[in-house]
């Protein structure tokens, strides 16, 4: 009887599983990882594996490597809220506050009815908003564009400041039948 693949697959992830506990309890949490990291490249998968290094990773206090890892957790399952969310964080934390507006623009689709996304996304079409650059402007527009009409979050709020920046940037029809739509209590 020939093993078939997916049996191969499992022996190999188990072995690895195996010789990353030994290497702990031998005191080698370097070598650990790095059974963990060699695993993580060759999973179909490798979500249950990243979740393993964020853990040590986070623990040990490496950050490089924590936030390596998260960005992989995010970029394997880009639909799931929760990693994402942390990943927009940690961007967020080290100023890259464009890379993080990013994430939330790609989980939007598959999270629109996260209050906590559509109002990280509205704070930040604000911030935009009330900048004096106008590439921040269209970025302000193109940010509540994903959001009146798409989300279940879709507020007069929204409506109004997206009003303000097509007004702002000389787009006065588009503004007018999205003010009256508000105010007729109707969507355009």
């Amino acid at each position: 009887l020939v093993p078939g693949k997916g049996d191969l697959d499992a022996a190999v992830r188990d072995l690895a599983l195996f010789l990353h506990q030994m290497h702990l309890k031998a005191g080698n949490p370097k070598r650990a990882t790095e059974v963990l990291e060699s695993l993580r490249q060759v999973e179909k998968d490798p979500v249950a594996v990243l979740l393993m290094l964020l853990s040590i990773y986070k623990s040990a206090g490496d950050k490089e490597a924590h936030f390596r890892t998260t960005r992989l957790l995010h970029e394997s399952s880009p639909a799931n809220f929760e990693y994402g969310m942390n990943y927009a964080d940690l961007l967020l934390k080290g100023g890259n506050e464009n890379g993080a507006e990013e994430v939330w623009l790609k989980l939007l689709p598959h999270q629109s009815s996260s209050v906590t996304l559509v109002n990280a996304l509205l704070d930040r079409a604000k911030a935009h908003f009330e900048s004096a650059d106008p590439a921040r402007l269209d970025r302000t527009i193109s940010i509540l564009r994903t959001i009146v009409g798409t989300t279940l979050l879709d507020t007069k709020e929204a409506r109004l400041l997206l009003a303000r920046g097509l007004m702002k940037t000389s787009r006065v029809d588009e503004a007018i039948a999205l003010l009256q739509a508000i105010e007729g209590g109707g969507y355009p």
